[in-house]
C-alpha cells in the first residue's frame, strides 16, 4: 500500500506558482515570489508530460553506424582494387618495356637450358601487352 502511495505521488504533475513582473527599467523578471514594489502577475505554467522516445534515435544511430561501416568497406574495396590495377598495369608496362628495349629474350627450360623466343613471338607479345595496357589501364 505504501508503494502505491509513492507511485501516485510521483506520477502526479507538480505545479508551482510563478510570477512575472516588469521593473522600472523595462526588464521582465520571473520568480516564485512577487516583488512588492512592482506589479506582479501570476503566470500559469503547464508541464509537458511527454517522454522522450529513444527508440527512433537508437534506430537512426544504428542505421547511421551501419551506413558508415558500409561506406568504409566500399572505400577500402575501391582502394584495394585501384592498388591491384596499378600493380597489374605497372607489370604490363615493365614487360612491354623489356620486350621493346631488350636484346634477345629467353626462357629457361626444365633442363636448365635457355630457349630464345623468335622475332614473331616477340612481336606478338608486344602487341598483346600494348592491347592489355590500352584495355585495362586507361
Amino acid at each position: 500500500m505504501r508503494a502505491l502511495y509513492l507511485v501516485l505521488l510521483f506520477s502526479l504533475p507538480i505545479q508551482a506558482t510563478v510570477y512575472k513582473w516588469v521593473d522600472k527599467d523595462g526588464n521582465v523578471h520571473y520568480g516564485d515570489q512577487p516583488k512588492t514594489s512592482e506589479q506582479a502577475k501570476q503566470v500559469t505554467v503547464t508541464s509537458n508530460n511527454s517522454t522522450f522516445n529513444s527508440t527512433g534515435a537508437n534506430k537512426w544511430q544504428q542505421e547511421y553506424n551501419e551506413n558508415k561501416q558500409k561506406d568504409k568497406q566500399a572505400r577500402l574495396e575501391k582502394k584495394t582494387a585501384e592498388q591491384e590495377k596499378k600493380q597489374r598495369c605497372d607489370g604490363y608496362q615493365r614487360n612491354l618495356y623489356t620486350y621493346q628495349r631488350s636484346g634477345r629474350i629467353y626462357t629457361m627450360t626444365a633442363e636448365g637450358e635457355r630457349q630464345y623466343i623468335s622475332d614473331e613471338e616477340r612481336a606478338s607479345k608486344i602487341k598483346e601487352l600494348s592491347k592489355q595496357l590500352k584495355k585495362q589501364c586507361k
